[in-house]
This record gives structure tokens, C-alpha cells and sequence, in this order.
């Protein structure tokens, strides 16, 4: 007959699961404390702390969030497990996600509710806020956070997040340096000193901070996403594209979707009194218009391009950005190729080439960029609907295939790629 287990040896492994746990061995505590909740499948805080542990494994992420909802089952008034299955719907949420980030925002509400002095619950319900990109909110729920428990480095750095995405940068450097002074060993602390040296022009010391951050938490992965962009950012290209979004965050999304609309408005109005008058004036200003919505979509692809020229940075990255670097600089030197042939030989089919796959590139480069969970599909379908057209019409040109559809084709290259830029502007199915 099997002895059943005693309340000691309950405390015995549970004790373990949390020493494990304290000391960030998460896999092993994972461990302990099932085995504990086979002691007592009903201890709440087990379960809770359980779940923590899952989510920082990204096979376990998805148990983690039904571990934390038993969690809530067992102790529905615990502010603590209402917080932990916040942070464990963001933690698995897929850009897009928004009902999950929705959820998680509603149950950090309740663990505030519950216990208004909790700092764990102003902090996760700071990082929902950031999810949903109010990042007002954010702020003042990571500054309540940091109110609480001025050692509380999830709460920093949703504040160091929203700082940025405000573009306060006053409170932004004095929270950055404070973060460093008070938690140099804490790769969270790097990872918000590498964003705001990255926002603001200085790439390689970016780079410093999030290698450091790597070096403390080798599964950081915003701290791996920050380095690859600082690698993009060694081109001039896109550190001023990088400078030119972070301009306009202070406007925010609205403002900033407001001031495009209306520099578009103004364009169109400006071409259309030059162009009877002053053609020459009219088109060149077309001109410019196309190369600056063009740098707009291009500018994280280019950047991509250009990293593969570095052998260090080509060990570092990763297939799909290696891929993006490829595609979208293909596609932007076959156009710019295709142009100087036909401004210098005079061949307006070059010219139309280079047009096609100019506005092919958007979506190729559209592609890579989204991390929307539906709506890469739809840019990967574009970008081949578009980029397959663009190639055959360039192809046709090069070897002098006469083609009956071809004036088809420069079309739906051509109409892919304009959809596409307005599909972005939009914001349709991209994040």
C-alpha cells in the first residue's frame, strides 16, 4: 500500500521549488513544484508560482497561462494570481493579438483592484497598457509600480518604454542612468539604455548595451531584437529613419497618422497648381514625394541589405533576416539598375521596370517586417503577387520576350505595391 504523502514532505519540496525558483532556475522549479501540487493539487500559490516558471520557456508558454487560470480557480480573490495570468497572456500574446492583451489589461485591473498596494499588479498592468499602446497609462501605472518597490525592474523598464514612445527625453535619460546606477547587473536596465541610445543616433553604444544584456540573459529576446536593429542602424539610411520615427512618436499614433495624411493632402495640392505652369517643378516635387514614401517602407530592408556586407553580423542574425536583406536589396538593385539603364540608353521599358519593381519592393520588404499573427500572410501573398510580376516584367525587357499580357503584368506589380503602401499607412493586419 502506497504511504500517503505528509504535510512535511509538502513544505519539504515546495521549500525547494521556491529556492529554485529565487535562483532563476525555472525549468527545475517547474519541476518542484508540480511534484508539490501532486501533494496538494489545491495550494494556490504553487500553481501561480508554476506558472511563472512556464512562461519563461517558450515550448511551456501555452501551459503556463491554463496554470495560471487553475491558479485563479483556487484563489479567485488573489490579486498575485490575477497578475500572474496577466503577465502570462502577454507573455504568449503574438503581435495582434489584441484580445489577449485586452484580457490580460482586464486582469490586471482586477489584481489592482484587490490590492491596490501591490507593485507586481501596477507593473503588469503597466506592461498590458504598453501592449495597447497607451503608453500615458503605462506610465503612470509603472510609476505607481515604482512608488511601491523602487526595486522593481519590470516596472522601470515599462516606464523607460513608455518614456520612449512618448519621446520625453528628459525623464527618459535621468530613469535610463538611474537604472544603470541602481541595477548595473540587471539586463533589463541594458535593454532600455540600448533602445534610448538607438532612438537617439548612437548606434554603437546601443549595441555595447545590448550585448551586455545578452551576456547577462542569453533569452533576452528584445535585447536580440535591439541588437539587430543596431546593426541596421550602422547604415545612415535607416539610423534616419529610426530619428524620423521617434520624431513623430511625440505626436503620437493619431497625430502622427494626422501629419502624413496632411503632408499628402499638401502634395497633391502643390502638384496640381505647378504642374500647368511649371512642369518640370511639378514632377520633380512627384519626384521626391516617391523617394521619401518609398524610404518610409524600405528603409528597415535596405538597413537588412547592408548588414550582410558585415561577415561579424552575418553569423549573428538570423535566416529570416538574412532572407529580408536579400529579397528587399535584390529588388531595390534590380530597380535602380534597371533605372540607370534606361536613362541612359533612353528606353522607357527600362524606366517602367524600374517602376514595377521599385513598388514591388514595398510589399517584399512589408513581408519581413510584419509580425502580425494573420496578417503576414496577406504582405507574403502580396509580396509574391507583386515581386513575381515585377521580375517577369524585367526579365521580358532583359532577353526581349514579346509578351501579350504585359502591360497586365506592369499592372499588378504596380497596383500590389501602391495597395500595399496604403495597406501599411492604414495599418491593416500589420504590427
Amino acid at each position: 500500500m502506497t504511504e500517503e504523502p505528509t504535510a512535511e514532505s509538502f513544505d519539504a519540496v515546495y521549500r525547494r521549488a521556491q529556492l529554485l525558483f529565487n535562483q532563476h532556475r525555472y525549468a527545475d522549479a517547474a519541476e518542484w513544484f508540480q511534484k508539490a501540487l501532486q501533494h496538494d493539487p489545491h495550494h494556490g500559490m504553487a500553481m501561480a508560482l508554476l506558472a511563472l516558471s512556464w512562461i519563461q520557456t517558450e515550448a511551456t508558454q501555452g501551459k503556463a497561462v491554463e496554470a495560471a487560470r487553475r491558479g485563479i480557480g483556487l484563489e479567485p480573490e488573489s490579486s498575485f494570481h490575477h497578475a500572474v495570468l496577466a503577465a502570462c497572456l502577454l507573455d504568449g500574446a503574438k503581435p495582434g493579438q489584441d484580445a489577449l492583451c485586452s484580457e490580460a489589461l482586464r486582469h490586471g485591473e482586477k489584481a489592482i483592484e484587490l490590492d491596490p498596494d501591490s507593485d507586481f499588479a501596477w507593473a503588469v498592468n503597466g506592461q498590458a497598457l504598453l501592449r495597447v499602446r497607451k503608453y500615458p497609462d503605462a506610465e503612470k501605472a509603472a510609476r505607481r509600480a515604482l512608488e511601491l518597490d523602487t526595486g522593481n525592474t519590470m516596472a522601470a523598464q515599462v516606464l523607460s518604454m513608455a518614456l520612449l514612445n512618448q519621446k520625453k527625453d528628459g525623464d527618459l535619460n535621468s530613469l535610463v542612468d538611474w537604472q544603470l546606477a541602481e541595477n548595473p547587473e540587471d539586463d533589463r536596465a541594458h535593454v532600455s539604455a540600448g533602445y534610448r541610445d538607438l532612438m537617439q543616433g548612437r548606434h554603437t553604444e546601443a549595441c555595447g548595451h545590448f550585448r551586455e544584456a545578452l551576456r547577462l540573459d542569453p533569452t533576452n529576446e528584445g535585447a536580440r531584437h535591439g541588437l539587430v536593429e543596431s546593426f541596421r542602424a550602422r547604415s545612415w539610411f535607416y539610423r534616419i529613419y529610426l530619428r524620423f520615427g521617434y520624431f513623430m512618436t511625440q505626436f503620437g499614433q493619431k497625430g502622427a497618422g494626422a501629419i502624413m495624411i496632411g503632408g499628402y493632402l499638401l502634395y497633391r495640392f502643390a502638384f496640381s497648381a505647378l504642374r500647368k505652369d511649371y512642369p518640370a517643378a511639378a514632377y520633380t516635387l512627384a519626384g521626391l514625394w516617391m523617394v521619401f514614401a518609398l524610404w518610409t517602407f524600405l528603409a528597415r530592408g535596405i538597413g537588412s541589405a547592408l548588414m550582410l556586407t558585415d561577415r561579424f553580423v552575418r553569423m549573428a542574425i538570423t535566416p529570416k533576416e538574412r532572407w529580408e536583406g536579400l529579397c528587399v536589396g535584390g529588388m531595390v538593385v534590380l530597380a535602380l539598375g534597371s533605372l540607370a539603364v534606361g536613362l541612359w540608353f533612353h528606353r522607357i521599358d527600362y524606366v517602367l521596370g524600374a517602376l514595377a519593381c521599385g513598388l514591388a519592393s514595398v510589399p517584399v520588404a512589408s513581408a519581413f517586417s510584419n509580425d502580425h499573427h494573420q496578417g503576414r500572410w496577406l504582405y507574403y501573398a502580396l509580396a509574391l503577387v507583386s515581386g513575381g510580376a515585377a521580375l517577369t516584367f524585367v526579365l521580358g525587357i532583359v532577353f526581349g520576350i514579346e509578351m501579350a499580357q504585359s502591360v497586365m503584368v506592369f499592372n499588378t506589380a504596380v497596383y500590389a505595391g501602391a495597395g500595399t503602401t496604403w495597406l501599411r499607412f492604414l495599418g491593416v493586419l500589420y504590427r
